[in-house]
C-alpha cells in the first residue's frame, strides 16, 4: 500500500517519514536497502527520512509546514554535526548533543543562513582544524572559528569560511583540477591521429600555459 500511494501521489517529507516509521515498526526492517526495496524509495531518501524521524517535534513541524526543508537538516548533519563528532570530538563534547543543531536552526530562522549549500563550507573548516593537530582532542587554532559558528548567533558560515580556509581550500581544489587537465592533454595527445590534430592540441595547451604564466608571474 505504501508503494501504491507513492506512485499515485507524492507525499511530502514528514508524512512520508511517518509512514516509513510505521513500515519499520510493523515489518521490523532496519536495513536501509531492505527498506528501499520494500517501499520503492531511493536509498538516499530513506536515509533522509529516517534522519527526519530523529529530529525534535518542533523541527519536524518546520519541515511539515515548509518553513525549513528537510534538506537543510540533512546537509547540517552531513557537513557539520557528523564531521564535528568524528574529527573534533572535544568540541562536540563541549557543545552537547543539541546545541549545534539548535544554533544552526536559529541561524536559518533569523536569516543568518539563507541557503543549504553554504553549510558545505563548514566541512573544510573542520577538516583543516583536524589537519593542524595530531590528536583530535588537541586544540586547533580553527576551533575558535567553529566555536563562534555555534555560539555567536550573528556569525555566518560564509564569513567564517572566507576569513579562514577559503583561499587554501580552493587552491587545493584548483591543484587537483589542474592535474586532471594535464592528464586530459596527455590522453588527447596519445589519441591524436594526424599532425594537424596534435598541433591543435599543442596550441591549446600552450595558450593555456601562457595565460597562467601571465597571471602568476
Amino acid at each position: 500500500m505504501f508503494n501504491i500511494h507513492m506512485v499515485r501521489e507524492a507525499w511530502k517529507d514528514m508524512p512520508t517519514a511517518r509512514a516509513l516509521g510505521r513500515v519499520i515498526e510493523e515489518l521490523g526492517i532496519q536495513d536501509n536497502r531492505e527498506l528501499a526495496d520494500a517501499t520503492g524509495l531511493s536509498l538516499e531518501r530513506i536515509k533522509r527520512l529516517r534522519h527526519a524521524l530523529t529530529l525534535p517535534p518542533e523541527y519536524q513541524e518546520y519541515i511539515d509546514t515548509g518553513n525549513i526543508p528537510l534538506n537543510f537538516f540533512w546537509e547540517l548533519k552531513r557537513n557539520v554535526i557528523d564531521p564535528l563528532a568524528s574529527k573534533r570530538p572535544g568540541l562536540t563534547a563541549e557543545f552537547g548533543d543539541s546545541e549545534v543543531l539548535d544554533s544552526f536552526v536559529n541561524k536559518r530562522i533569523n536569516g543568518v543562513i539563507t541557503d543549504v549549500v553554504s553549510l558545505r563550507m563548514v566541512t573544510p573548516i573542520i577538516n583543516f582544524a583536524a589537519r593542524e593537530v595530531e590528536d583530535p582532542m588537541e586544540t586547533s587554532p580553527l576551533d575558535e572559528t567553529i566555536r563562534s559558528l555555534v555560539k555567536d548567533p550573528e556569525k555566518s558560515v560564509t564569513e567564517a569560511y572566507e576569513d579562514t580556509v577559503q583561499v587554501v581550500f580552493e587552491t587545493e581544489k584548483l591543484e587537483r583540477r589542474a592535474d586532471n587537465v594535464v592528464k586530459s592533454f596527455e590522453r588527447l595527445l596519445g589519441k591524436a591521429r594526424t599532425d594537424d590534430e596534435k598541433g591543435f592540441i599543442q596550441r591549446v595547451g600552450l595558450s593555456l600555459a601562457n595565460r597562467i604564466t601571465r597571471l602568476v608571474s
